[in-house]
């Protein structure tokens, strides 16, 4: 085949890495409002946007379930949602019991917005002038609500994950530590991440072959964590007839997630390492996986693999130092753009 000119990937290679982060700043939880009618959570939004500042309003998803312990969350809740600009607040949540009173504070300019359905009924939204630095914001609800259950300085992020419920673990109140990390409150934000690879030949074959080989899935890779291949088409909606030969390897032990969304047709995954798939993944499309496949190193020695194998012509191969994403975007046949 013709050799692969390995070049830093633009926006039109069909694979784009990236990499999703945790992160949380400072802060606390406690047990305190458990004798008091509602739980009260607080969010500290800290500049440093993960959008860009050209954006109008930053979007941030709040996803809120109960903590382990709770099978349903029944009480109602307060949050003080504050941030230096204005944001759009989508509501996303899970096993919280219908019908209860929940309010959202917050800054001028934010707004609120709930998934379709009757959650939002027994909501309220109130705007207020909150104050910014910690500790201030931690009194302004002491004193209109006596005790916070909980408070999360966050980086501005695309998701914000929130687990509400009082645990009798927490401590007497709520003092704000800059070193508190807790898998109850965390944000997370996705970034690019620089590939080289090349395209070998177009979308006009029965079968795509995309290889992709990735260094590390992050900085400190002690054990072995997921990688998520998440395939679709480029249009988005109109669901796409493909059948899809995946070469995934990785220096690092990783498991591979393939998640496919209007994706019809084989998929075949051969990987040196593990492969799970997601529901729609297994619905959708027949899948045959071999793993803990021994592979070569190297595009050339890869496309030779596939090659050898069958998995031919080889459509793409992308090499990535660091992700633990990648989006797989999969054209119309015969759409040729000049």
């Amino acid at each position: 085949g013709s050799p692969c000119e390995l070049l830093p990937v633009g926006v039109g290679h069909p694979v784009q890495a990236m990499l999703k982060s945790f992160t949380a700043l400072s802060g606390c939880a406690s047990r305190g409002t458990t004798s008091h009618p509602q739980e009260v959570h607080i969010i500290n939004l800290r500049k440093g946007s993960a959008q860009g500042a050209r954006e109008k309003t930053a979007e941030v998803a709040l996803h809120l379930r109960p903590i382990q312990s709770l099978h349903v969350h029944q009480k109602p809740l307060v949050f003080i949602l504050n941030s230096p600009q204005p944001i759009l607040w989508k509501v996303r949540t899970e096993k919280l019991a219908p019908g209860v009173k929940r309010i959202f504070h917050v800054v001028e300019g934010s707004e609120v917005h709930f998934e379709v359905g009757n959650f939002s009924k027994s909501c309220e939204v109130k705007v207020e002038t909150l104050p910014h630095g910690n500790e201030h914001l931690l009194n302004w609800a002491h004193h209109r609500y006596t005790a916070v259950t909980s408070f999360s300085e966050l980086r501005m992020a695309h998701d914000i994950y929130i687990k509400v419920g009082e645990d009798p673990v927490f401590s007497e109140t709520c003092k704000i530590d800059n070193k508190f990390l807790s898998l109850n409150y965390l944000a997370s934000y996705i970034e690019p991440q620089p590939s080289t690879g090349c395209v070998l030949s177009g979308p006009d074959h029965e079968q795509e072959v995309h290889i992709i080989e990735l260094q590390a899935p992050n900085s400190s890779s002690a054990f072995q964590v997921d990688v998520i291949v998440d395939l679709r088409p480029l249009d988005g909606d109109i669901p796409l007839h493909r059948d899809v030969v995946l070469l995934l390897k990785c220096e690092k032990s990783v498991n591979w997630v393939i998640k496919a969304h209007k994706v019809m047709g084989k998929l075949e995954i051969m990987t040196s390492d593990t492969v799970s798939l997601s529901e729609d993944t297994e619905r959708l499309m027949q899948v045959s996986k071999t793993v803990k496949q021994k592979l070569p190193a190297g595009s050339q020695a890869l496309i030779q693999w596939a090659e050898e194998n069958g998995f031919n012509p080889v459509t793409s191969y992308t090499n990535t130092p660091v992700a633990n994403h990648f989006n797989l975007r999969l054209r119309e046949h015969h759409h040729h753009h000049h």
